[in-house]
């Protein structure tokens, strides 16, 4: 087995975007000239829970970075091969989007800003809004920045300035949510979103709010 090495990641992410199609594991190992194809996977799996690379197919599985969207347009199958939801963020109209996993925030409705305007509300160091932004690499200096410029919303500023980051999608989001143990914002997510949110997604949202409800007791 290949020793494990940080700069792997980078790498097989940079294979990812460079593609002009979704990649097999063996494809990716070929590419990055280092590795087997199942020492990739668990590389592969590490990146999509960073919210840096999705699974476009499950049999055989098809890997893509999370900001390419040929698998879409190629008509590839998602994990989900039954949901009859297609990629969000194609609509100018942010109502009109339907939400996967793997939507941009930036394409997302203001409802999304209302449910997470509840880091806000009765938070602590440990999981509001300030350890949101550390988490998703913000510096201390960054989040006074926030603060001074966001008034009594930061989360708005905050927000604002992460939807232009790559790692930026609604699944990352509902991961970070749910580490935080923040069952009140994934709860205000299903009820503002309700109508736009695929199936899947929705179950994720439930196994979400579920693990924090089980964690806390």
């Amino acid at each position: 087995m290949a020793a494990s090495n940080p700069d792997w990641k980078d790498e097989i992410l940079a294979v990812l975007r460079q593609a002009t199609k979704p990649l097999k594991k063996d494809e990716v190992a070929k590419k990055v000239g280092k590795m087997s194809g199942k020492d990739v996977n668990k590389y592969l799996y590490k990146l999509k829970d960073e919210g840096k690379a999705k699974q476009l197919q499950k049999e055989p599985p098809l890997w893509a970075s999370t900001d390419a969207s040929f698998g879409e347009q190629a008509g590839a199958g998602r994990i989900d091969g039954d949901s009859p939801c297609k990629s969000g963020g194609s609509s100018s109209n942010a109502n009109d989007v339907i939400i996967e996993e793997d939507t941009r925030v930036a394409s997302l409705p203001y409802g999304f800003l209302e449910a997470a305007g509840h880091l806000v509300v009765g938070h602590t160091l440990s999981n509001g809004w300030e350890k949101f932004a550390g988490e998703v690499g913000y510096s201390l200096e960054d989040i006074a920045l926030f603060r001074s410029k966001g008034g009594d919303n930061p989360v708005k500023t905050l927000i604002t300035d992460w939807q232009t980051k790559r790692e930026a999608t609604f699944g990352r989001f509902i991961q970070l949510m749910t580490s935080m143990n923040r069952a009140d914002v994934l709860g205000a997510l299903q009820k503002k979103l309700e109508k736009q949110i695929c199936p899947h997604v929705k179950n994720l949202l439930e196994q979400g709010i579920k693990s924090v409800e089980q964690s806390t007791v």
